[in-house]
């Protein structure tokens, strides 16, 4: 719950979709969680005083000012818990394969120092 961004969400969206600017309005929730969202906390309830978001003050801002259309952009939590055991499966198998699956945990390690403009590696080593 953050007052100020909620209240600056509101304001942009607002701005443009009375400017006619805004093409498209993507949530990062799953529709899953966005139901059970609006369940709970609908507008003018007392959890929605306390546990207000920018997603629904988006949706809502966009709505009341006549935008009706937006997308749910996330993945369902079936799909995260999915992938999320498929990694483990994978680390465990790299971990059990000191030729192989070092190398690979190794590489994946340099990929993810070289996305964060990390060290490189020392391929004398």
């Amino acid at each position: 719950f953050n007052p100020g961004s909620i209240r600056t969400v509101d304001k942009i969206v607002r701005a443009l979709v009375r400017a006619n600017n805004l093409s498209s309005l993507v949530i990062e929730l799953c529709p899953g969680r966005y139901k059970a969202m609006e369940e709970v906390q609908p507008k003018g309830s007392p959890m929605r005083s306390m546990l207000d978001n920018e997603m629904q003050a988006a949706v809502e801002a966009a709505q009341e000012e006549g935008f009706d259309s937006f997308v749910l952009g996330d993945s369902s939590d079936a799909e995260l818990l999915n992938r999320l055991q498929t990694v483990i499966q994978m680390t465990f198998r790299d971990i059990l394969d000191p030729i192989n699956g070092w190398k690979a945990i190794s590489d994946d390690f340099v990929r993810l120092q070289k996305s964060m403009g990390g060290v490189k590696r020392d391929e004398s080593l």
